[in-house]
């Protein structure tokens, strides 16, 4: 896994989401039917009145024409629906399944501190493959524009060296960047040969400055706040 995506995922939590999304499109009747798979609570930030859930919506894809085979078991539309300052919903960002990544989930984190930004956790993964990951996604609710920082190109630009930092997206530090918990990269070499040397030795707290596309190291110790209720 490259790019903006990181690697802490449990095992437990892949096969729920998997079970989940193959048990509501072996369900549908038609492969052209949708149905809803999950949808979030209404997260709302403490400051400004603005609002947020995520919804996802799992597809039987459509077998190809005189063969009877689909392409993937599933493809998911992860959506994300925002209210500013207490007005309606509105459908704010979408991720699209993809082929190398059909199926997506979001979790939002937390809203900022001052009420502007929510931060995202975007879960995309394969449903037939072992290949998944969580990038971080924050949404500018006062400009409708959305960030998506690379945190490997990040990790690869502090340490001058390509390198894996398995990360969980935490929330928003007081002064409004986003917070991640590092931890070193445990090597299997016969199931990923391929993979980056860590970026780190130790657990660490790490904050993502998404507008100047920097990340500096904190503190070993950090008690995340929560923005939202």
């Amino acid at each position: 896994m490259r790019g903006a995506r990181t690697v802490m995922i449990g095992f437990a939590r892949l096969s729920a989401v998997f079970s989940t999304m193959l048990q509501l499109c072996s369900a549908q009747q038609a492969p052209q039917d949708f149905c809803v798979g999950s949808r979030s609570v209404v997260v709302a930030a403490q400051n400004g009145g603005n609002r947020a859930y995520a919804e996802t919506v799992a597809k039987r894809p459509k077998p190809k024409a005189g063969t009877g085979v689909v392409a993937v078991a599933c493809t998911d539309r992860a959506k994300l629906f925002v209210s500013v300052v207490n007005e309606d919903f509105q459908l704010a960002y979408m991720q699209a399944p993809t082929q190398s990544w059909p199926g997506a989930e979001m979790k939002l984190v937390d809203w900022s501190p001052t009420g502007e930004y929510l931060l995202v956790d975007l879960f995309t993964f394969q449903f037939e493959g072992e290949g998944a990951g969580h990038s971080p996604l924050i949404y500018d609710a006062d400009s409708g524009l959305v960030y998506t920082p690379d945190l490997f190109k990040l990790f690869k630009a502090h340490f001058k060296k390509a390198c894996d930092a398995p990360s969980s997206i935490e929330g928003f530090t007081s002064d409004g960047l986003i917070l991640l918990k590092v931890g070193p990269l445990i090597r299997d070499t016969t199931f990923e040969p391929l993979t980056y040397p860590s970026c780190v030795k130790e657990k660490g707290y790490w904050a993502v400055d998404f507008k100047k596309d920097e990340i500096k190291f904190i503190a070993n110790h950090y008690e995340a706040k929560k923005y939202s209720h």
